[in-house]
Parts: C-alpha cells; structure tokens; sequence
C-alpha cells in the first residue's frame, strides 16, 4: 500500500518531507486497525480516508485548511523536469515545460477539497461511489464536487495560456511528475470517462452562474411537465451537501459610527425601534419581520460555528427586508483580521415590504485563512428606514447537520 498511499497525499499536500510523515502515520493507523475492518474489498476506500483524515488533521491543527503547504522553488523545478521526457503525447518540450510548471501551480491554488477529488477521480480511478464513502458525502454530492473541482482547475490553468483542450493532457503530466517513482501502482493515465459526470450534477455544479440558471429553468419546466419537479426542491438540492446551512450563534462585532444606538423592525412591522442586534441576528430570526437596520458604513461581523464551506450553489444566504435599493457589502472573515470581499448585496426598489434572498458562492476563491464569520457593511440605504434591513444571514458550514 505503500507506494499508492505516498502517491495519495503527496499529491494533496505538494509537499515532500510533510507525505513522508503523513505516509508513516498513515500507514501506523493501518496496522494498528486492520483488524477492525469487516469488508475486505472496502480496504482502498477506508485507506484513502484515514489518509486524508491525517492531512485534515494536520492542516486544521496549522490553520491552513484552505491554503495547503506551499512547495518550494527546488520542488517544482524537479516536479517540472518529470514532466520534460519523451512521452509521446504530441507536445514539444517547450510547451510540455510551460504546462507541467502551470498545472503545478494551478493545482497548489486548488481547495483542498477540489484537489482531492481530483486525486481519488482521475489518478486511483475511483468511482463518484467510492468517492462519497471516502469523503463522507453521497454519490451526487461527489459528482458535483468534481464538476465544480474541474471548472476551478479549468479557471486556473486558462490564466496561464492554456485552452480546456489540453486539461486531460495537464492532470496526465501532474500525475507522472507526482508518482513516487515508475514502479509505482499509482496510475498516470487520466481518461476522458473519468472527467465526465451527470447531467444534473453539472447543473448543480453551475447554479449561480448565468449558464446554471439557465440550464435549472429549462429543467424545471421539464420537471413540472412530468411530474418529478419534487427531485429539484431546495431541500433536495441542499441534502447533496455533507456541510448544511447554520444560522449565526455569536455576533462578534457591532459597528455604529454615530453612537446613536442600534435600529430595527420589530415583528409587527413597526419601523425604527431600538434593538439589540444580537438578539435579532444570532440564531433564528424571532419573526417573519423582524431586522436590524445598518445605515451607511455601520456594520455586523456574525460567526458560525463550524467552517463556512464551498458546496453547490450558494454558500451563504442573505435575507433583507424592504426592497426599496437598500445595498451592502459582504465579506467574509476569519473572524480576527482577516477579510475577503466577497461583493454587494443588492435590493431591487419596489416600493413593498417584501423579503429578498441574496446568495453568495464561495466556489474558486483561494483564502489564506479559514472563513468562519461574514461581516455585513450598509453602504446605501432607501426607503422609509433608511439602510439595508438585514433580517437573517446563513452559511453553509462542515459541521453535520444532525448537530444543529
């Protein structure tokens, strides 16, 4: 197991001496818990997942969940020099260079996440199954992580000057330069089969983009024609996810440059009262209603208790009540110093009090910290109160659902 399991993590954490130590505890555990396995043709599965079970377990204790160890410059450069022989796939040295050096890159960018399906899907030619069972997900769920894993790594290598044409050609040639060495079992041929998925997996796997709403119209309307639209409610869409939605339970920061105390909308719609934010904002909205006011540059930083995570459509969710042009901006943080932008969150003008859902999707974005908290800044406010009415805010985090 040995060579596989070394293949395995090396190429989720890129980093030599760091799979060396993994590979020996890895391989430990194995002997010490052999014998509680019951099924001997789930050996690789459970394998895998004490393996990457050692990576998250070091990676959280490093605080570097979302931005793996980074390889060093002697590293890549013999990375890259694997990559230069004669392997007949129609590339000259030169291009064959450049495109090992950016898939080095691209894949060192990845969430740990997208590389790891990447790794169990296209290198150990696991099924989407398979893959579940190791990452503790369903079949679907493990279709659509590897669909949105491929649009990243597509996203990454298309920065360096490389087409989607040469994405089978660019996991080929990070699979030779991360294989321990020729005799190893761990495979190096990446398969077009191996790349493909679900039709409602890639719509899933693109909801939130121009093309995945699209794509979830059309097959709404089919789904009513006949009579199996239950197989696209939220509910179901949201259960794909091993990650569920928390509400916030610690209001971290409030900011309130006039000093004049804290507004909002009571349940009975009653406008301008004085509140205490925590009480409106940590846990479940009290009321259908029920928001706090944030005027221009006042703002909210709210913390989740799990880690705010990637998964299809949107991640975190925004409820503002009013819909008269209120806008925010909305980041999200470590809930310390550490802050992404992650855009506005804007309210059509109507003129009714009316509730409106705005969602945010984390997908693609590489953070260098990890992201437990989303602060919300009023930016412009309308209407009668004035500011953006903030009535609830959800996050998708990796703690089970049956714990909240």
């Amino acid at each position: 197991a040995e060579g596989r399991v070394c293949a395995y993590i090396y190429r989720l954490t890129l980093n030599y001496d760091l799979t060396q130590d993994l590979l020996q505890e890895t391989l430990l555990e194995m002997v010490k818990s052999l014998k509680e396995l019951k099924h001997a043709e789930a050996f690789w599965s459970w394998l895998y997942r004490t393996a990457m079970g050692k990576v998250q377990h070091y990676l959280r204790d490093q605080q570097h969940k979302r931005k793996i160890v980074q390889m060093s410059t002697v590293e890549k450069e013999q990375l890259s020099k694997r990559a230069w022989g004669d392997y007949g796939d129609g590339l000259n040295s030169m291009i064959r260079k450049e495109l090992s050096e950016a898939i080095v890159e691209a894949m060192g960018k990845l969430k740990l996440r997208h590389r790891n399906v990447l790794v169990l899907r296209c290198f150990e030619q696991k099924s989407y199954s398979e893959i579940g069972t190791i990452m503790d997900c369903s079949e679907m769920a493990a279709q659509v992580l590897f669909f949105r894993a491929k649009l990243s790594l597509k996203r990454q290598l298309s920065r360096h000057g490389f087409g989607k044409g040469l994405l089978l050609i660019a996991l080929g040639l990070f699979a030779r330069m991360t294989a321990p060495s020729e005799a190893s079992s761990a495979t190096s041929t990446v398969t077009v089969a191996s790349t493909e998925v679900g039709l409602l997996a890639a719509v899933i796997g693109t909801a939130g983009t121009k093309l995945g709403i699209a794509a979830v119209t059309v097959i709404t309307a089919v789904a009513i024609i006949t009579g199996s639209i239950a197989a696209l409610n939220d509910n179901n869409i949201s259960s794909f996810s091993k990650g569920g939605f928390e509400y916030p339970y610690h209001l971290l920061d409030a900011y309130d440059p006039d000093g004049d105390g804290w507004k909002g909308i009571e349940a009975n719609e009653t406008v301008s009262v004085p509140v205490v934010p925590d009480r409106w904002l940590v846990g479940p909205p009290p009321s259908a209603q029920s928001s706090v006011i944030l005027p221009v540059d006042h703002w909210v930083e709210l913390k989740f208790r799990g880690e705010i995570v990637d998964g299809p459509g949107y991640d975190i969710f925004l409820i503002e009540w009013g819909a008269n042009g209120e806008q925010a901006s909305v980041f999200i943080t470590d809930g310390a110093d550490n802050e992404y932008l992650l855009g506005k969150a804007m309210v059509r003008t109507s003129g009714q009090q009316v509730p409106t859902e705005i969602g945010f999707d984390i997908s693609g974005i590489s953070l260098p910290f990890v992201p437990c908290a989303v602060r919300i800044v009023g930016i412009e406010g309308g209407g009668g109160t004035p500011g953006f009415d903030l009535h609830s805010v959800r996050a998708r985090t990796d703690i089970n659902r049956e714990d909240f």
